[in-house]
């Protein structure tokens, strides 16, 4: 017999007798298919809990400077369609004249100054980051590929196993399908990795970047360009079948007209969280 043929049948009878078979290579759609219904899933079960966000949002000059920061804490509570936010606390600073300012109401401008682009432009960049109404955990849904509406839009790959925070998981890669690549309404730009918890198939951490850059109409149009867009969440599980989203961030760099440059970065904690009824009336005490 050749030395080949010998070694595979040497293999074959240490495997039947141990009645250990070799691993598997997932199907990885599948995989995704299953995570999708999860996801779907908790998105249901997250409607019986309230919790206190915490999020952080600041705009830097290029030169490193503090432009502005606002630092806001919400009572978030689940409604039929997504979540209602109330806000409990807002505490802002800006940067002027090479002093640090403080202020209590969100974009709050700075006085006597003709055009304040910060002032509106930090709050309307979180609204739009974390507080998408019909997302049953504010974050906005088109940013992470995980639900089954978001997740035909993708095509996957395995890049292999690993542990995280002691738990065996999946590391898998994913890009917009050619189909749906794009800037348009059920579209998507975004590419990154995912951690996968491999006993619940549910997800543990989602890492996103831009696919490719802006059109260079829209760049020309809105004298805007965006460099290094890109989020990361971290999930956790509160109940069985239950996964919410923990923590959340993202940096990029926007240089646009009148050589406006800033970076700007927001990160996002989800704490003490409370199970109730969606329906429950709720009366909470204030945040300190």
């Amino acid at each position: 017999m050749h030395v080949w043929g010998r070694t595979a049948a040497v293999f074959a009878l240490v495997f039947l007798f141990s009645g250990e078979l070799p691993a598997q290579t997932p199907d990885i759609n599948a995989v995704m298919s299953q995570v999708a219904a999860h996801q779907d899933q908790a998105e249901e079960l997250r409607a019986k809990y309230t919790y206190t966000q915490k999020v952080r949002i600041r705009a830097i000059h290029s030169n490193g400077v503090l432009s502005r920061e606002e630092y806001s804490i919400y009572n978030v509570i689940p409604t039929k369609e997504g979540t209602k936010k109330d806000l409990v606390q807002c505490q802002g600073h800006y940067g002027n004249k090479g002093q640090i300012f403080q202020y209590q109401k969100s974009g709050e401008p700075i006085p006597d100054k003709k055009i304040d682009i910060d002032a509106s432009l930090v709050p309307s960049l979180r609204d739009d980051l974390i507080n998408d109404k019909k997302s049953k955990d504010g974050l906005a849904k088109d940013l992470f590929p995980l639900t089954s509406t978001e997740a035909k839009k993708y095509q996957y790959e395995l890049i292999g196993e690993e542990r995280y925070r002691g738990e065996p998981v999946y590391r898998i890669k994913f890009q917009p399908k050619k189909e749906y690549a794009g800037f348009d309404d059920e579209q998507t730009v975004w590419a990154g990795e995912l951690l996968v918890n491999k006993a619940d198939l549910q997800p543990l951490s989602v890492t996103t970047h831009m696919a490719k850059g802006l059109p260079l109409l829209v760049k020309t149009l809105l004298g805007t360009n965006l460099h290094q867009l890109g989020f990361a969440v971290s999930y956790r599980r509160f109940d069985p079948g239950v996964y919410f989203p923990v923590s959340y961030g993202g940096e990029f760099d926007v240089k646009a007209v009148f050589f406006y440059k800033r970076t700007f970065t927001i990160s996002l904690e989800n704490t003490d969280f409370r199970r109730g009824e969606a329906e429950s009336s709720i009366t909470y005490e204030p945040v300190r």
